[in-house]
C-alpha cells in the first residue's frame, strides 16, 4: 500500500450532491486501506486565475510539440494540471485515485505511471455518454469523444463502476471493472435513519421530484414532468406535487397550479421536512450514465419511489422502488400508489471487501 492520493473536482460532503456524496463513500472505504489525502481541484475562476491557467497551459502544450494551439478552455485545463502535476509530489508508492472529470487528468495519469505509480479510477458516469456533455479537452460533445475516455480508463490500474450498466458496457471494450453501488457514507445514516423514524408518526401526502437543474439529465427528466404537469397532478389523486432542489425556481412561470407546487432550493432543515412528509418521491430521466445517489438515499429514509427505468438502472430489485417503464405507466402507478412501509436497503458489505481485497493486490 503506498501514498493514496483523491483528486476530484467534487467535495468531500456526505450531505451534498449527488458527486460529493459518492466521493464520501468512496474516500470512507479507502481510508480502510490506508491514510488518504483528498485535494479538490477547481478549473475556474476569476479572470485573473484563468488567464494564468491559459497561460501555463499554452507552454505546456508547446512543450508537447503541438503547432495549433487548442481553445482557451481546453488551455486553461492543461494549466490547471500542468500546476498540479508540478507541485504535487509523485513517486512509484504513489496511488492516485479520480472519479470525476477523467479526460482532463490525462497529464497527470501519464506522469504518475511514468513515475511507477498506480492509478484507481472510480467513474461516477461516463462523461462522453451523458448528454450535451463536453470532452474538457477537446471540447466535442457527447457521444462522439466516447473512445478517448474508453482509452483514460484503460490506464488505471483498477476500475470500479457505480452501476451494473457501466461495467457491462466497459467489458465490451477490454476494461476489466469491480462494482461498487452508492450507499450512503456512514456519516449520513443517523439522519436518514431519523427521517425514516419520524415518518412513523407523520401522514405523508405529498409526491415529491427533487434535484438539481444544475445536473442535465436531472433538469431534462424535470422538464419532461413538467410538461405533463397537469396529467401528474391528476394521477396524484389530491396529494400536491412538490418540486424541489437547486435552481428549481426556472419552474415557477411554468406552473401556476397551487396542486403543483416549485419550492426551488430549500435547507437541509426543510428537505428533511419534504422527506418525511412524502408519500412518494418520483425520479424520471430520458438517459443519462451513473447512477441516482438519491434513489438509495429515499430507500434508507423509507422514503418510496416510482422511477422510470432510465432513472432506475443499477437499483432494479430493490424494497421500495416501483420502476417503470413509460410515463403512461409511471402515471397509472401513481393513480394506484398508496403509501408502504418496506426495510432499508443493506450496505453493499461483501462488495466493499471485494475493492478493498483489489486495492490490496495493487
Amino acid at each position: 500500500m503506498g501514498r493514496i492520493v483523491v483528486r476530484s473536482v467534487n467535495q468531500h460532503d456526505p450531505t451534498g450532491h449527488g458527486g460529493n456524496r459518492r466521493l464520501t463513500q468512496i474516500i470512507e472505504v479507502l481510508e480502510r486501506w490506508g491514510p488518504v489525502d483528498v485535494g479538490r481541484d477547481v478549473f475556474w475562476g476569476g479572470f485573473g486565475k484563468t488567464a494564468v491557467a491559459i497561460g501555463r497551459g499554452a507552454i505546456h502544450a508547446v512543450r508537447r510539440g503541438r503547432l495549433m494551439l487548442p481553445r482557451p478552455k481546453t488551455l486553461r485545463n492543461e494549466g490547471v494540471i500542468a500546476e498540479l502535476v508540478r507541485r504535487l509530489p509523485i513517486g512509484a508508492d504513489t496511488v492516485l485515485v479520480l472519479e470525476a472529470f477523467l479526460h482532463a487528468y490525462l497529464p497527470l495519469i501519464e506522469e504518475v505511471r511514468r513515475r511507477g505509480g498506480r492509478v484507481v479510477m472510480f467513474p461516477q458516469n461516463l462523461d462522453s455518454l451523458t448528454p450535451g456533455a463536453v470532452d474538457p479537452m477537446s471540447r466535442r460533445r457527447a457521444p462522439v469523444w466516447m473512445h478517448d475516455e474508453i482509452n483514460v480508463l484503460r490506464l488505471a490500474d483498477l476500475v470500479c463502476c457505480i452501476s451494473r450498466e457501466e461495467q457491462w458496457l466497459l467489458a465490451l471494450f477490454g476494461v476489466q471493472s469491480l462494482y461498487l453501488p452508492f450507499y450512503p457514507a456512514e456519516e449520513a445514516r443517523p439522519g436518514l435513519r431519523a427521517i425514516r423514524e419520524r415518518r412513523r408518526t407523520c401522514s405523508p401526502g405529498k409526491i415529491l421530484i427533487m434535484g438539481s437543474v444544475v445536473n442535465g439529465p436531472t433538469l431534462a427528466g424535470m422538464q419532461a414532468l413538467v410538461a405533463n404537469a397537469g396529467r401528474l397532478v391528476e394521477a396524484a389523486r389530491g396529494r400536491q406535487i412538490v418540486l424541489a432542489g437547486f435552481g428549481t425556481e426556472v419552474f415557477r412561470s411554468a406552473l401556476p397550479n397551487g396542486e403543483f407546487r416549485v419550492l426551488g432550493s430549500v435547507s437541509e432543515v426543510h428537505m428533511t421536512d419534504l422527506l418525511c412528509d412524502a408519500a412518494a418521491c418520483v425520479c424520471y430521466q430520458l438517459g443519462t450514465t451513473g447512477a441516482l445517489t438519491r434513489i438509495p438515499q429515499l430507500l434508507c429514509a423509507g422514503v418510496p419511489v416510482l422511477a422510470n427505468y432510465v432513472a432506475a438502472r443499477t437499483y432494479y430489485g430493490m424494497a421500495g422502488l416501483i420502476v417503470t417503464e413509460t410515463l403512461d405507466h409511471l402515471l397509472d402507478e401513481l393513480r394506484a400508489f398508496e403509501p408502504f412501509d418496506f426495510d432499508a436497503p443493506a450496505p453493499p458489505t461483501a462488495l466493499e471487501e471485494q475493492l478493498l481485497r483489489g486495492l490490496r493486490a495493487l
